[in-house]
């Protein structure tokens, strides 16, 4: 079972963020639902820890803190669906942390589209505490039923990119 508030109180203290109000999530749920462990997704999982090679790798149904330069986010492993956290506050570069979670969002879905044998979509759903309560936005839907498209990265682009311009 996954637990928002939870996910979200970690990161904060795995990051090192002075408030909870600055840590966001971007989870990826698919549709229909499925487990997205190691195991059931075993192409997407190695795609990602090659990627975020030395960092992790993402162990079954757990989570590696990734940093890239002067640049840290959290990579969780969930049943429902593969987390990624991240405090916009700390950031140092945020172009840079932009540019990683791009990266590792299209990582995850063109993999993804490699491995499902039947039609599928993805969520990515943006999380973060307001006001002392999470607040849920839907941000994107991806279809990746036969492959994972340029118009699918410029779309997962466009979205990050409004995420940080907000300041999350």
């Amino acid at each position: 079972m996954y637990y928002p508030e939870k996910s979200l109180k970690n990161a904060k203290n795995l990051l090192d963020s002075t408030a909870l109000e600055d840590v966001i999530s971007l989870r990826l749920e698919p549709e229909p639902t499925t487990c997205c462990c190691s195991h059931c997704w075993p192409l997407v999982w190695q795609q990602l820890n090659e990627l975020i090679r030395p960092n992790g790798p993402v162990e079954h149904e757990g989570q590696a803190l990734i940093k890239i330069g002067s640049e840290r986010c959290i990579l969780v492993q969930n049943e429902s669906g593969p987390e990624l956290l991240f405090s916009v506050a700390a950031s140092v570069d945020i172009n840079a942390l932009i540019d990683t979670v791009i990266k590792l969002i299209s990582t995850l879905c063109s993999s993804l589209a490699m491995e499902r044998k039947r039609s599928s979509k993805i969520t990515l759903i943006k999380r973060r505490f307001v006001k002392k309560a999470v607040a849920e936005e839907i941000l994107l839907q991806i279809d990746i039923s036969s492959r994972f498209s340029d118009e699918n990265i410029t779309a997962i682009t466009k979205v990050i990119q409004k995420v940080f311009s907000k300041k999350g």
